[in-house]
């Protein structure tokens, strides 16, 4: 008898926690990345003719989408290290890495395209992923025409809709070129 009513109470709650997702199929998240754009960075230095060194980049711009199906989720934390190329991690004292307190929001994406109800929306969410910084650029002096010197990774982590801890790794290879006096 004992037995039975486990056995009810397991179903019951199996049961609750089903209705409990609504329309969605993916729970926790199934998300990934997108695009990366640019898909690496470029430090570019100048030097001009009165030794003044100027440099140009572009930070990345990361585009994260849901699967369909999926609940959405919200990033609340990035943290950022360096790996030289051969993928190991680069010190602190020489390159600092990064904790960041972000907010990326990547919608659900369970709605239907009202011109095409055939078609789901996919939620998605971007964000503009600060890696360069000023101790990058230092470092980057030191390592100017080195066309694989660094690595981004990143961790961005936070919690699916439904309340479930997410992460999701990304690197960004950053090329030195140009010239450096």
């Amino acid at each position: 008898m004992e037995k039975m009513k486990k056995a009810k109470i397991l179903a019951l709650l199996s049961g609750i926690l089903l209705v409990g997702c609504g329309p969605f199929t993916n729970a926790p998240a199934q998300l990934h990345v997108k695009t990366i754009n640019p898909s690496s960075v470029t430090v570019n230095y100048k030097t001009d003719g009165e030794g003044v060194t100027t440099t140009a980049y572009e930070n990345p711009t990361i585009l994260i989408e849901g699967e369909p199906g999926s609940v959405g989720a919200t990033f609340n934390r990035a943290m950022i290290i360096y790996r030289d190329s051969n993928g190991k991690e680069i010190p602190n004292t020489t390159l600092p890495s990064l904790d960041l307190d972000v907010s990326i929001d990547v919608g659900t994406s369970n709605y239907r395209d009202p011109a095409d109800t055939k078609k789901i929306l996919l939620g998605n969410g971007s964000w503009l992923a600060p890696i360069v910084t000023r101790h990058l650029i230092d470092y980057g002096l030191k390592k100017s025409n080195d066309p694989a010197a660094v690595s981004a990774d990143i961790t961005l982590a936070g919690k699916d809709y439904a309340w479930f801890p997410i992460s999701l790794h990304i690197s960004v290879p950053i090329a030195f070129v140009g010239e450096a006096q």
